[in-house]
């Protein structure tokens, strides 16, 4: 992978600084209506259909590969999609979240110190919960860049989560899926804290900026390991290409 270049792609587009400066902006509007129930959610699949979009392109190998902010009605379709992908992939932790938080609070209500019955089982519970969340929590970020890649290239929620599939990929690609868990995990995520030094509303710039190094990252490992898996290349139908570039 060209490291280097998810970093550095996104100033060869001419028109980069306005195409930034409407994604920090829904960031921001985001941010902003994150206090009610659901209006949220709106600038969220936006930014997360043109993120797809993004992903699209590099596995198509498009020159210019941020899109126009055009077809925003697409965009928030495609977004609502992909949200659904990661949503779907994430309920084993969400379960199993679900099933020892519960217990785990009616056993601290009815708690009577560290040395009771109750205590020893909240202890225990909080212990299971911990060696089953790790594991899942480190599985699902090396299948999320997966699942959103094939989810880009295919637009199908059902392919993309096709686990077999999934897993035949992350054994194949091993090394570079690791290396995009890290880099997201740090590099990434240093730069959307860089907003914050230079000036605090500069963080939703860069925090979406940081975006568009993660998704370029997930496009060229999915081209590389769709290009060293011919069965996996054409079992897939490419997603018909509706926004302009």
């Amino acid at each position: 992978m060209d490291i280097g270049k998810a970093f550095t792609f996104v100033g060869d587009d001419p028109k980069w600084v306005s195409k930034l400066a409407i994604g920090g902006g829904l960031v921001l509007a985001m941010t902003l209506l994150i206090f009610t129930v659901v209006g949220w959610l709106f600038p969220l699949a936006i930014i997360f259909g043109y993120l797809m979009q993004v992903t699209r392109n590099v596995i198509a190998g498009e020159q210019r590969t941020l899109p126009e902010w055009e077809n925003w009605g697409l965009l928030m379709s495609d977004g609502f999609k992909a949200f659904g992908v990661v949503l779907i992939l994430a309920l084993p932790i969400l379960l199993v979240g679900l099933l020892t938080s519960v217990p785990a609070a009616v056993l601290n209500a009815t708690s009577g110190g560290e040395g009771s019955a109750a205590g020893v089982g909240l202890s225990l519970l909080g212990l299971l919960g911990a060696c089953l969340l790790i594991p899942l929590s480190v599985l699902y970020a090396l299948l999320f860049p997966i699942a959103l890649g094939r989810y880009a290239a295919t637009g199908n929620i059902g392919a993309s989560l096709r686990f077999g599939e999934l897993f035949s990929i992350l054994r194949g690609n091993f090394v570079n899926y690791l290396l995009i868990f890290l880099l997201t995990g740090f590099v990434t995520g240093t730069i959307a804290q860089l907003g914050v030094i230079a000036c605090v509303i500069g963080v939703f710039f860069t925090i979406f900026y940081a975006y568009l190094v993660n998704h370029h990252l997930y496009g060229q490992a999915y081209a590389k390991a769709v290009g060293t898996q011919p069965g996996l290349a054409q079992s897939q139908q490419p997603y018909p290409q509706s926004f302009p570039y």
